[in-house]
């Protein structure tokens, strides 16, 4: 992957941000949440050039809407979890919490998560989502029980 772009959503905008490979700041933009931005942020993301995937916080919430026109256009569009969010934002010392920070943070995220689950993995969700990998990254190899418990349950969001 070349381009990772994270968005974190909100009721009334979406901060969205570029990164490449290396974690490295390309771009960050705020659009608002209504047809005309998501018209835009899809415009903003098909500049940053392929391969690239997207990576949305809440995107079964807020970002519901932008996550479907995304996937509708052919996007590679990821949940992900606001914990790693954190974790991300956390490991980075930065002035503060803001949208914009927490955008590049989901970027990162997204580039450093090779190996989420793919769309149509047999969820209700529109997006796949990092947090399996998660699990498995940080505890090792997970019992296939506890996989079940996490699709069932959604209890890694």
């Amino acid at each position: 992957m070349e381009v990772a772009i994270g968005i974190d959503s909100h009721k009334g905008t979406l901060a969205a941000a570029a990164v490449d490979g290396l974690g490295r700041v390309m771009g960050v933009r705020e659009f608002a949440n209504d047809p005309t931005g998501h018209r835009a942020i899809l415009r903003w993301v098909k500049r940053q050039g392929p391969p690239r995937r997207v990576g949305i916080e809440g995107s079964q919430h807020y970002g519901a809407k932008v996550a479907s026109r995304l996937l509708a256009d052919g996007e590679d569009v990821r949940e992900v979890p606001s914990s790693l969010t954190y974790r991300e934002r956390s490991r980075r010392r930065s002035k503060g919490k803001s949208d914009p920070v927490d955008a590049v943070a989901i970027a990162r995220v997204v580039a450093a998560e090779a190996s989420c689950r793919r769309p149509g993995d047999g969820r209700n969700s529109p997006t796949s989502s990092c947090s399996s990998t998660t699990v498995t990254s940080w505890f090792g190899p997970a019992p296939r029980w506890l996989g079940g418990l996490i699709h069932e349950y959604n209890l890694a969001a």
